[in-house]
């Protein structure tokens, strides 16, 4: 792996030790008998049955355990990790595997065809068939519990929680959250948008270039809001989440991976731009709070559901959404 600051160093080995079953320690459990989650004991044996699950590849033992935590009065910011672990455990999840790809990609914008190898890359690491798998769900429930991984003593306004259950009140802002969580949640969000790439874009094995363009789907901002699969937001909510976590990764790493960073930042930086740009100048351009609604729509777009919210604002978040998706067609390689 490339060369990276200290910083990073610590920072991704420590999320490794607890999202990579590979170098998790091997804890023993307490058997096969019930677990009485009242009690203290109890639960740190839960927590070890979890990572000696995690460490064995047992992904849905794991998940059951974490589940049965993180939906209790006892969840906390460890048994968050845990939980988001086992999910992306669950989707196949490697970190160090993403890490590692990543940094090798060329995601550099072809000056002529103005496309970019990017949405191979990520349709490559991470595959997924509807039919088959349960990833995109899993990575959409994994986001939801990194977000809820907060520092201490936050408090989160109303317009920027993200409401898992009266016991996991996330954020959608990234200052709000741990580094940790913050660096996990920038790979899964590549996750997100990757798996989404491979179901909806049908790439061509080997190239992974772009067969079906995603319009197929949703040819419009309506197509996007009335969506009961909520698929097609999170093209939209992987990419705003991956910007937060490159503008802050990208400070401290060196080597390949700040070069695949660089380059990662000017693709999310023009798929943002269309976003924006479909919202102020398409849908909502006769609008006299367009500005002020696109702005909010591309803020809350962090929250997977952005599009269905509706006590917000589902059309503004559809919008963006839409131009996201416009603008990854036009520059997925076909």
């Amino acid at each position: 792996m490339s060369k990276l600051y200290l910083p990073v160093v610590a920072r991704l080995s420590l999320i490794a030790k607890i999202t990579s079953p590979v170098i998790l320690l091997l804890l023993s459990g307490c058997g096969n008998a019930p677990f009485n989650i009242d009690s203290e004991s109890d639960r740190n044996s839960m927590i070890s049955s979890i990572k000696s699950n995690l460490n064995s590849m047992n992904c849905g033992a794991a998940l059951e355990k974490a589940s049965e935590l993180f939906e209790s009065k006892y969840s906390d910011n460890e048994i968050r990790m845990l939980y988001a672990s086992a999910l992306g455990c669950n989707a196949d999840f490697k970190f160090y595997t993403v890490l590692t790809s990543v940094s090798s990609g060329n995601y550099d914008i072809d000056p002529i065809a103005g496309t970019t190898k990017f949405f191979n890359t990520l349709a490559q690491i991470f595959p997924s068939n509807s039919a088959t798998d349960v990833k995109m769900q899993s990575f959409w429930l994994m986001q939801d519990a990194i977000q809820s991984v907060l520092l201490p003593n936050t408090v989160v306004s109303s317009f920027d929680q993200v409401v898992i259950n009266t016991h996991n009140i996330g954020s959608i802002l990234s200052r709000d959250r741990t580094d940790n969580a913050n660096i996990l949640l920038l790979f899964s969000s590549m996750a997100l948008l990757g798996v989404s790439l491979s179901r909806y874009g049908d790439p061509v094995t080997g190239s992974y270039n772009q067969q079906q363009t995603l319009q197929t789907t949703w040819p419009d901002t309506t197509a996007v809001k009335i969506d009961t699969t909520k698929a097609g937001c999170s093209f939209a909510t992987g990419l705003f989440n991956m910007n937060d976590g490159v503008a802050e990764l990208s400070k401290l790493a060196s080597g390949s991976l700040g070069t695949a960073l660089t380059a990662i930042q000017v693709v999310l930086d023009k798929l943002i731009e269309a976003g924006e740009k479909q919202c102020k100048t398409v849908d909502l351009v006769a609008d006299p709070d367009v500005d002020l609604r696109c702005k909010n729509a591309m803020k809350r777009l962090r929250f997977r559901d952005a599009c269905y919210e509706t006590d917000k604002d589902p059309l503004a978040a559809s919008s963006v959404a839409f131009g996201v998706i416009k603008e990854i067609d036009s520059r997925w390689a076909p």
